[in-house]
């Protein structure tokens, strides 16, 4: 069995690569395949952050086409990072597209080069670790709603959905209720307890 595709912290990310922006909480994305094309369900909301200092998340899902062992990996930090959304929402896929249409996306739409920025973590298997993450940014002066919108015409013009299906519905409360066992833990000063037992408790 091939070993999972992890790369390398001074590798750059090559033009062929898949980069996927989460989605969350697109109900038809989840649902039937009889639904809407999938273009007229992205929103300028999908694309724009508003944290400083601006830089637009992504995640790299494979080498040269999506890998299911990344894939599959990062579905489960993907999700978790959705239950600490405000309000809560559920992680419905990805839209992706190749590195190199988002670097040269055509006349008209700004240039987005991806730059590899993992985040790392003294456990490689913690939630929080992801060596796929990356970023694009936007041109200074630039308001994040106007980079959004191009970000949005790329995926659009050259990109194609991931689909996740859904977690049961207590997924997100089962996530909840370990997130508040956690502060429990750290106010008790046992912190240590909680990464031992998380090994358990979270496939």
């Amino acid at each position: 069995m091939a070993a999972q595709w992890v790369p390398k912290k001074t590798d750059p990310v090559d033009s062929r690569e898949p980069i996927g922006r989460r989605l969350f909480a697109i109900p038809e994305l989840a649902g039937a395949k009889d639904q809407k094309p999938w273009k007229d369900l992205l929103k300028i909301d999908h694309f724009k952050e508003n944290r400083p200092p601006g830089n637009i998340s992504l995640d790299r899902l494979g080498e040269k086409s999506v890998d299911g062992k990344v894939r599959k990996y990062l579905i489960r930090r993907a999700q978790d990072a959705g239950t600490k959304l405000t309000p809560p929402k559920d992680f419905d896929g990805w839209v992706c597209v190749r590195a190199d249409k988002l670097a040269k996306p055509g006349k008209g739409l700004i240039n987005f080069p991806v730059v590899a920025s993992p985040i790392e973590s003294v456990d490689p298997q913690a939630i929080e670790c992801n060596p796929y993450h990356a970023h694009v940014c936007g041109p200074a002066g630039q308001t994040p709603y106007v980079i959004a919108m191009h970000l949005k015409q790329i995926f659009v013009n050259d990109g194609k959905i991931e689909c996740v299906t859904r977690k049961d519905w207590w997924w997100k409360y089962w996530q909840y209720v370990i997130r508040e066992f956690n502060k429990l833990l750290k106010v008790l000063g046992l912190s240590h307890v909680y990464l031992f037992i998380r090994r358990f408790l979270v496939c």
